[in-house]
């Protein structure tokens, strides 16, 4: 199973962020401010004073704030040239995010088990807190057993498991001795 890039985990971020323009010199945010979003420079460069860093086009900055504990920026953050941002992402707990992906899961048809392993959690926890989410799981069980079947009839000539278990001969299969 192959798993996202660290472009595609950005790309996937971009719809859910605006596009801001910000001259050169421009603050950004300082240390000890509340973290109120997630950066991403699409052109331009950012410089970090405390730390002497700097970064590009491509690379996401401000995600520290929105997760650390004390809720505040940790540097400061300055556009060291004209800059066009993606920014967004308002700071959400790491259980929100956690509930999000899991109920976009579900709605999705992503199988409870597999949901529960990328989830890191049982299958019996799943089931306990989205079950809710899963009005239709019967509807949506049986569409599958019978697009099996429908398969299973293709390829072999007879459905196979499920009611209509009569043979090509329209007769019932021979008992088992």
């Amino acid at each position: 199973m192959r798993g996202a890039s660290d472009a595609d985990t950005v790309e996937a971020l971009i719809p859910y962020m605006e596009s801001e323009h910000h001259p050169e010199g421009d603050v950004l945010f300082r240390a000890g401010d509340p973290p109120d979003k997630l950066y991403l420079i699409q052109s331009g460069r950012v410089v970090f004073p405390e730390i002497g860093k700097r970064l590009s086009a491509g690379e996401l900055f401000g995600e520290v704030g929105l997760f650390a504990p004390q809720k505040v920026r940790t540097v400061t953050a300055i556009c060291a040239d004209d800059c066009r941002l993606a920014a967004g992402l308002d700071y959400r707990t790491p259980y929100a995010l956690r509930h999000t992906f899991v109920s976009e899961c579900i709605a999705a048809g992503i199988a409870t088990f597999e949901i529960a392993r990328m989830g890191g959690t049982s299958l019996l926890q799943i089931e306990k807190t989205y079950g809710h989410l899963l009005p239709d799981a019967i509807e949506r069980g049986r569409a599958a057993l019978e697009a099996f079947d429908a398969t299973a009839n293709d390829a072999f000539g007879q459905l196979s498991g499920s009611a209509n278990w009569r043979s090509r001969d329209n007769e019932p299969p021979e008992k088992a001795l």
